[in-house]
């Protein structure tokens, strides 16, 4: 009965007919609130999830923030790990007070000094090696650009001598 609108006038029953669209209408009726119900509690249990997640998700985002921007840095200056240094002169006063630490401390830092400058030289030369490289790279494509021009310019000459025999 609830499917079929247009045929409610050739029913014959012994019931008046106002009473069965009565009942049609509250039968239509109920079945939109059931669903529209049913489609609130999908919305809502669907943003509980969401909620739930939420605190997570800012945590894994601020550690996404913080790890591209150490990446960054890295990329800058490869040399330094940490946005900030500290340098404490009391304890070097007393470093420099000890002459035994103090050579240790010294030529340590000629150690560091020159594994830094080894570094620098090897990026620089790492940076050509990558330019040579792009720029073989370039040519190769270039290269190969002109070989399928070549061979497309043969293939429509080919495609018009055939064309022209027939």
């Amino acid at each position: 009965m609830i499917g079929d609108l247009g045929d409610l006038d050739d029913l014959e029953l012994e019931v008046n007919s106002w009473v069965l669209y009565v009942f049609f209408l509250m039968a239509t009726l109920i079945l939109y609130i059931t669903m529209l119900n049913l489609l609130i509690a999908i919305i809502s249990d669907s943003f509980g999830e969401v909620k739930k997640a939420e605190k997570r998700t800012k945590i894994w985002e601020k550690w996404n923030i913080i790890t591209e921007i150490d990446i960054m840095l890295d990329k800058i200056e490869p040399k330094k790990k940490y946005l900030m240094y500290i340098y404490n002169e009391r304890h070097e006063k007393e470093f420099t007070e000890n002459e035994e630490e103090h050579q240790k401390w010294t030529h340590l830092h000629d150690v560091i000094e020159k594994n830094q400058k080894i570094n620098e030289e090897n990026q620089k030369k790492n940076d050509e090696y990558f330019r040579l490289i792009s720029n073989e790279i370039k040519i190769i494509e270039e290269n190969q650009k002109k070989s399928v021009d070549y061979l497309k310019n043969m293939f429509t000459e080919m495609k018009d001598i055939i064309n022209k025999k027939q």
